[in-house]
């Protein structure tokens, strides 16, 4: 059988497109979504293989936002129930992308951006004091 050569580039567009399949096909789970039991199993194969091939990929659903997470901010939203200043992922729109332990792809996230009052414990102490 004859080799196919394919760019780590073209791989890496391909993990996140299946990843991206795959997220979408897991949401539609429940009975009557619309997503036949075949093809979330054709999705699980082909995500089975990318994980076998050495990609690996990381989310950030729902976890505080730290400027050291190898992502890209395409958009913000504010919430009025976060605590001011507060920085979350609201949602991953592209995963980092690992490949056997190495960074291949920067992720792309959604955060949500706390506008509400700021917490007790987030409050500095600069009110009087008794000495």
């Amino acid at each position: 059988m004859a080799e196919i050569n394919v760019s780590k580039e073209v791989m890496v567009e391909m993990a996140v497109e299946m990843w991206r399949l795959n997220r979408r096909i897991l949401k539609t789970r429940s009975p009557g979504s619309g997503a036949s039991p075949a093809l979330r199993y054709s999705c699980e194969k082909i995500a089975n293989a990318l994980e076998e091939l050495g990609f690996t990929f990381i989310e950030f659903d729902g976890q505080p936002y730290d400027s050291g997470m190898a992502v890209e901010v395409v958009d913000a939203t504010e919430d009025d129930s976060l605590p001011a200043g507060a920085l979350r992922v609201q949602e991953t729109v592209k995963p980092v992308v690992m490949w056997r332990g190495e960074l291949q792809a920067l992720g792309q996230v959604v955060l949500v951006k706390g506008v509400g009052r700021e917490s007790e414990s987030c409050k500095g102490s600069g009110g009087a004091t008794d000495e």
